[in-house]
C-alpha cells in the first residue's frame, strides 16, 4: 500500500514526546483466558520507525508539525543532558 494512503499512526509518550510512527510489525500473544477460554490477558510486541520530516508528503501538514517539535525535543534534551553532563564533571 502506498505511504500517502496510509492513515497517520501517533504515538505519545509523555507531553513533550509525540510523533509520528509507521508501524512495522505486531504481535499479540493471549496468554490469559477465562472459564470460556476468552483471551483476558496478552503481551503485545510492536515494532515502529519514528518518521521524520522528510519521510512525510508536505501535504501531511499535522504530521510534518509533530515529526518538527519531536525533533526539537529530542534536540533541546541532548543540549541539556550535555550541558549537564559538563556540569557534573567540573
Amino acid at each position: 500500500m502506498p505511504a500517502p494512503s496510509l492513515q497517520l499512526v501517533v504515538l505519545a509518550w509523555s507531553p513533550t514526546r509525540v510523533a509520528p510512527v509507521r508501524i512495522d510489525s505486531y504481535t499479540a500473544h493471549e496468554t490469559g483466558f477465562d472459564a470460556l477460554l476468552q483471551p483476558v490477558q496478552a503481551t503485545v510486541d510492536l515494532s515502529v520507525t519514528v518518521l521524520r520530516t522528510r519521510d512525510l508528503n508536505a501535504d501531511q501538514i499535522l504530521a510534518n508539525v509533530m515529526a518538527t517539535a519531536y525533533q526539537v525535543a529530542r534536540t533541546t534534551l541532548s543540549v541539556a543532558g550535555i550541558a549537564q553532563g559538563i556540569e557534573l564533571s567540573t
